[in-house]
């Protein structure tokens, strides 16, 4: 379930907090709610961390997300595993968020990256409102490196956010 509502005032209105089974998520004066999810549980960990980059292994442990359901073969085997679940959950995430709200879909496309560390690195500070718990913590000035989310070159996200 989505509802779609303007954000009360001005401004950018920044929100993603958990509300029980539901997350309301605001931005540039658009709130939608949207059911609970694991990848909504890693964005909003990757939010409250901006700069910082995340092991795909300690991201599922330290959001409660479920692990690799079968034994592993080896460390490289259970990164893989937990690369590709993490990843999936974050695309499929962002999905459902732009068709409710376009431009945070647009801003977590580029600001979000994933493969075998996680992070969140926006082009500005942006300060989110999040559930009691954490701090919410603005991004830092300093763009991080790393690949980007979508799997192509840096180059071709930098090219969409123009």
């Amino acid at each position: 379930m989505q509802l779609r509502e303007p954000a009360h005032g001005g401004g950018e209105d920044a929100i993603f907090r958990r509300e029980g089974e539901y997350w309301t998520i605001g931005f540039a004066g658009v709130v939608v709610r949207l059911r609970d999810a694991t990848g909504l549980r890693y964005l909003d960990h990757l939010l409250r961390h901006p700069g910082q980059m995340f092991h795909v292994v300690e991201l599922t442990r330290v959001t409660g997300g479920a692990g690799p359901r079968r034994p592993e073969r080896d460390e490289a085997d259970r990164t893989e595993r937990a690369r590709k679940a993490v990843t999936n959950r974050i695309r499929q995430t962002v999905t459902r968020i732009r068709a409710a709200n376009e431009l945070l879909g647009l801003h977590l496309d580029n600001a979000v990256h994933t493969g075998v560390r996680c992070g969140y690195t926006p082009d500005r500070p942006i300060p989110w409102e999040q559930a009691p718990g954490e701090t919410p913590v603005a991004a830092p000035d300093v763009q991080g490196t790393c690949a980007p989310r979508s799997g192509g070159s840096a180059a071709a996200t930098a090219g969409r956010s123009r």
